[in-house]
């Protein structure tokens, strides 16, 4: 992902599915105002050995872990702070979340990104007297997803 360009969005109805050949799935809403991000891809290992070799590679399984980390500004919102509603109902309810985290606006060419199901595993607010709030929110893929997740490069909406 390229720095500054990051762009997380979440599904607010509907059932996840796999990503569109043009333009972005129905019903995404942007979370504005993220600061820094970041996530961890790991997939699931086994080593190989045999008796003529101590050591004949490495076999990568399934995706077992994809973690993405946030904060954003829940004043900045522009429909007030549902996001923040949809978060803490994740957190609470291990409620599916289906996430776009892309390095770009999600209806434009050479846009990449993960598209995932997800749930809510931390979730803080700061409320300080003298400065804006700050929510901090870590996503983790889920293990009930009903999709496996997908590396999307998006392709604009074909205008009519």
């Amino acid at each position: 992902m390229r720095g500054g360009n990051a762009r997380i969005l979440y599904q607010t109805t509907g059932t996840h599915a796999a990503w569109p050949e043009a333009g972005p799935p129905a019903n995404l809403v942007e979370i504005d105002e993220i600061g820094d991000t970041s996530y961890t891809l790991r997939r699931a290992r086994s080593e190989r050995r045999n008796r003529s070799s101590a050591y004949a590679g490495v076999h990568l399984g399934s995706y077992d872990v994809i973690e993405i980390s946030f904060s954003y500004e829940p004043q900045a919102q522009a429909n007030g702070d549902t996001v923040f509603v949809a978060l803490e109902n994740s957190l609470e309810n291990e409620t599916l979340l289906s996430i776009a985290y892309t390095d770009g606006d999600e209806d434009t060419d050479d846009t990449h990104g993960i598209w995932a199901e997800f749930v809510v595993t931390e979730l803080s607010r700061t409320d300080p007297y003298d400065a804006e709030s700050t929510v901090s929110v870590v996503l983790a893929l889920s293990a009930s997803r009903t999709e496996d997740p997908e590396f999307v490069d998006a392709v604009a909406t074909p205008e009519e």
